[in-house]
């Protein structure tokens, strides 16, 4: 036998009836479900139109079609957001998602954070991966483990296992790298392909050292190939003007097919952005294709 609860028109479908207290709690949004039976303030409820909260208690769910699932004082206040359960977490962007633990916070749009405690995932479409007191700053960006950050770069990929006092401070960065020369003028890599800005490049904090390892290719469409390797150290004191490499750093040619003999490679300190400039030079009237992977570990003291 089919049993169905209907409320009436856009009516919500409801535990408790709403009474602004913390026994029956606010009105609940239009269509909203909401089986939570206990709150610690009134507006502890699905308030969000087409919202959900399974159950728990001191859930709010107040986006639209935001979600609960369950736990003690989840906050889903982004349009489409959801939280499964756990305790204190808040998703407060649109489509953000966050997958329980402690104290985890999404607050861009599409970003994620999937347990631990005390992350933060505020880059467009970023999120971080367990792990605690993490930050996933820039956008596409990834950050795990203890206190690591990926320093609003975006596109990084940031781990730590711990630090000494300050988040970031102890930590490995990758980074990736591409452009597009069509002549024979030199052109710093970005992750994004655009101008040098201090979110597309590996900017070096103030009082760090940074060891870096990469992996560089050039390639036409005609198949005319260059590849090399470079190892490098960068440091930075006050200030972006104070960047500067520890020592020359000089690229290792690994192969190269005919007719890329005059492409070149250069990695330098830019000391306008206080980063790391990875600098490709091509051919006259030649399309290259070019990609670096930066694996990176940093020291600030």
């Amino acid at each position: 036998v089919d049993v169905a609860i209907a409320p009436k028109g856009t009516g919500a479908l409801t535990r408790q009836i709403a009474d602004n207290s913390t026994t029956g709690g606010n009105k609940r949004g239009t269509a909203a479900v909401d089986w939570q039976q206990s709150r610690a303030s009134a507006s502890q409820v699905a308030s969000g139109n087409y919202s959900t909260i399974a159950g728990g208690d001191n859930n709010t769910a107040s986006g639209v079609e935001a979600a609960v699932g369950g736990g003690i004082g989840n906050v889903a206040s982004g349009a489409q957001s959801a939280i499964p359960g756990g305790n204190a977490n808040v998703a407060s962007a649109a489509t953000t998602f966050v997958g329980g633990g402690d104290t985890n916070t999404a607050s861009n749009t599409n970003a994620a954070t999937l347990g631990g405690t005390t992350n933060t995932a505020s880059g467009l479409r970023s999120a971080v991966i367990g792990g605690t007191s993490s930050l996933a700053s820039g956008d596409d960006s990834i950050a795990h483990g203890v206190s690591a950050s990926t320093r609003g770069l975006k596109g990084a990929r940031a781990s730590s296992g711990g630090t000494h006092n300050l988040q970031g401070q102890a930590q490995g960065i990758d980074l990736y790298l591409r452009g597009t020369t069509t002549d024979a003028t030199p052109l710093v890599l970005t992750v994004n392909a655009s101008s040098v800005s201090s979110s597309n490049v590996l900017v070096v904090p103030d009082n760090a050292v940074i060891n870096v390892f990469g992996q560089l290719c050039g390639r036409t469409s005609a198949g005319v190939v260059s590849v090399w390797n470079f190892t490098c150290a960068i440091q930075r004191g006050s200030g972006a003007g104070t960047t500067a490499m520890v020592a020359s750093c000089t690229p290792v040619l690994v192969a190269q097919s005919g007719g890329a003999s005059g492409w070149a490679l250069a990695v330098t300190a830019d000391t306008t952005n206080g980063a790391l400039a990875v600098t490709v030079t091509g051919a006259a009237a030649t399309t290259i294709r070019w990609g670096v992977r930066m694996q990176s570990y940093e020291l600030v003291y």
